[in-house]
């Protein structure tokens, strides 16, 4: 729970300042005791040991984040160590573990490429996060618009987060590695889905 509280901390500075602090996270590590480092690797030990006490403690193989419907595999915890890339699972539960305030909304994992054969960009890949963000405006005040976040995946390597924020009529999108891979991503958010007020 601190390193995904920590991870969630990143995720605040990438919506503030448009980028993580490595340095800022290495620290958070160490004062919370979890950064002792393998000899001669950059694998944390300490992280890797509290995931398998984790992953042998929890017999469905399931955690949920307390307070939301959201369940996530145990085994992403895995993705924790120093040498694994994060996957849309950890991201995922990290925004719905940060500090919200009542009209954002967290949606799911959207890939902008298939993951298969071409790895062409994907049609209309913000179909289904129109749909849910119609549905979670039908459970609110007319009145009261949202801000709503979704992780976008892309080439199979890199996540992006996007925010539909309806308070303001803005979509934004932070990717902290910066303008080179947006393309396709620009070119959908022009779809004619996304209504603006």
């Amino acid at each position: 729970m601190a390193v995904l509280r920590l991870l969630a901390d990143q995720i605040t500075l990438l919506l503030e300042i448009g980028r993580t602090n490595l340095g800022e996270f290495r620290d958070g590590l160490e004062s919370e005791g979890l950064l002792a480092l393998a000899p001669g690797s950059n694998r944390c030990v300490k992280v890797d040991t509290s995931c398998e006490q984790v992953l042998n403690s929890v017999a469905s193989g399931t955690l949920l984040v307390t307070g939301t419907d959201f369940r996530f595999s145990v085994r992403s915890l895995r993705r924790l160590g120093a040498t694994r890339w994060l996957n849309d699972e950890v991201i995922l539960a990290c925004l719905h573990l940060a500090d919200k305030l009542t009209f954002v909304r967290v949606g799911f994992s959207i890939p902008i490429h298939r993951q298969m054969r071409a790895y062409g960009a994907i049609p209309r890949p913000f179909e289904r996060a129109a749909k849910q963000m119609a549905e979670w405006r039908c459970r609110v005040e007319p009145q009261s618009p949202l801000a709503c976040f979704f992780p976008l995946f892309q080439h199979q390597n890199h996540f992006s987060l996007l925010e539909v924020n309806e308070r303001e009529g803005f979509i934004y999108h932070y990717d902290p590695m910066g303008e080179g891979e947006n393309a396709d991503v620009k070119v959908r958010i022009g779809s004619p889905i996304w209504s603006r007020r």
